[in-house]
């Protein structure tokens, strides 16, 4: 895998100007709806993230 030693501040300074705004690249009413339909279950497995013991932390979370 080829590793990019493109600093940072150098690539921004290759970019060109534009009129273009984020939203012309993303639409963020459709991401904050996908995230609604999303939001528990990525907390869900946020709040599992480093546990020692997953299976008792899966099991208790079914309990709740």
């Amino acid at each position: 895998m080829k590793v990019n030693l493109t600093e940072f501040n150098d690539f921004l300074g290759l970019l060109q100007k534009t009129n273009a705004t984020l939203d012309y690249f993303t639409d963020f009413k459709k991401c904050d709806e996908n995230l609604q339909t999303a939001r528990i279950k990525l907390n869900t497995l946020n709040f599992l993230l480093g546990k020692d013991d997953l299976k008792t932390n899966i099991f208790t979370l079914k309990v709740f």
